[in-house]
């Protein structure tokens, strides 16, 4: 009868055949079983990282076995030379074989697709096995609804976000960070001292991954153009700035209003008014807030509430010359100066 064995061959520093023999573990005169040849061959070649984008970059890419003259050979990418930024290091694996490495740069390419390594000698050229993915540029899903509710409001804006192909090392949040570019002055969120963008991952895939972002309430409306950066665990010799993915949106101004409760005030001033202030970004701290009456600085101001919605604040009228006198408040932007002024007669 006949028997299927295996068995695991010890390492070897060389390449080429080997003869086995298969013997009886009896002791004294073993008998030889079976004689049979295999051939020790080289691994393929190992990229690191394992991909690039259609742009091409930087990749290290190790060789066993490397022929003597490895300095003057040429590593291809589907057989596109690339260029060699490190020349090559030889040196020796424990196992004794020898082992080049050399860092170059992949060229542009189609993507995505799967480029098979070659290595390019003055004697020779031949594949040395194993693979470069060129992948895909990540971009922001078109055609898909990327508010959660009705368009993005100055004071209201959520975007749900599709970032396709995106970049392969991307599992959690931690690894995104936001880029807003606009001429809007943004206003911390309601509750929280940032004014950044709010992330949240939804879900992460090969494919695709799903956000969520909160915009900063912002005094009024205009252009946003949005980047979700990758810039977080990133392998070595990545320029992760390249699988950025932009999307560009309009926020809609709401038109800040002042409601007074008081339509008529003594000129003696000391009454107390609340105004009720809408379309302003929300801030709690009475500093936030300035108002006038009558071209005279408010000198007694309290926030009552304020939320995204609107703002209440209680206003002690200063002393003002009898007639139509205009009830102005205005909102700083934080550092730097600047305001948001509201007008109201009274």
């Amino acid at each position: 009868g006949g028997g299927l064995l295996s068995f695991k061959a010890p390492p070897s520093g060389t390449k080429g055949a080997r003869l086995a023999e298969v013997r009886t573990s009896a002791e004294g005169f073993p008998t030889v079983l079976s004689r049979f040849t295999f051939e020790y061959v080289a691994p393929d070649a190992e990229p690191s990282p394992p991909f690039v984008g259609p742009w091409g970059g930087l990749v290290e890419v190790t060789v066993w076995f490397p022929p003597a003259a490895i300095d003057t050979c040429i590593v291809t990418f589907g057989g596109a030379a690339a260029t060699v930024t490190v020349p090559p290091f030889v040196s020796q694996h424990s196992t004794g074989a020898s082992v080049a490495n050399l860092t170059v740069r992949a060229p542009p390419g189609a993507a995505p697709r799967e480029a098979a390594i070659g290595l390019s000698c003055r004697q020779f050229s031949r594949g040395i096995g194993g693979n470069l993915r060129y992948l895909e540029a990540p971009s922001v899903r078109a055609g898909a609804d990327l508010f959660e509710t009705d368009g993005c409001k100055s004071l209201s804006c959520t975007l749900l976000v599709t970032v396709d192909s995106p970049a392969p090392w991307v599992s959690s949040a931690e690894h995104l960070s936001l880029g807003v570019s606009s001429d809007l002055s943004w206003f911390p969120h309601q509750g929280v001292p940032s004014r950044e963008p709010i992330l949240e991952l939804m879900g992460a895939f090969a494919q695709s991954l799903s956000l969520r972002v909160t915009m900063p309430p912002t005094a009024g409306g205009g252009q946003v153009n949005l980047s979700v950066v990758p810039c977080g665990g990133v392998p070595p010799r990545v320029d992760c700035s390249l699988f950025a993915a932009n999307v560009s949106f309009t926020v809609v101004g709401v038109a800040p209003s002042l409601t007074p409760s008081l339509t008529s005030a003594e000129a003696a001033g000391g009454q107390e008014l609340t105004a009720t202030i809408v379309g302003v970004p929300p801030s709690e701290s009475a500093g936030a807030w300035n108002a006038s009456f009558g071209g005279s600085y408010v000198r007694s101001l309290s926030v009552l509430y304020s939320t995204v919605q609107e703002t209440a604040l209680r206003i002690t009228l200063p002393r003002a010359e009898a007639g139509l006198r205009m009830l102005v408040v205005w909102r700083s932007r934080g550092p730097g100066g600047g305001r948001r002024a509201l007008g109201g007669g009274g």
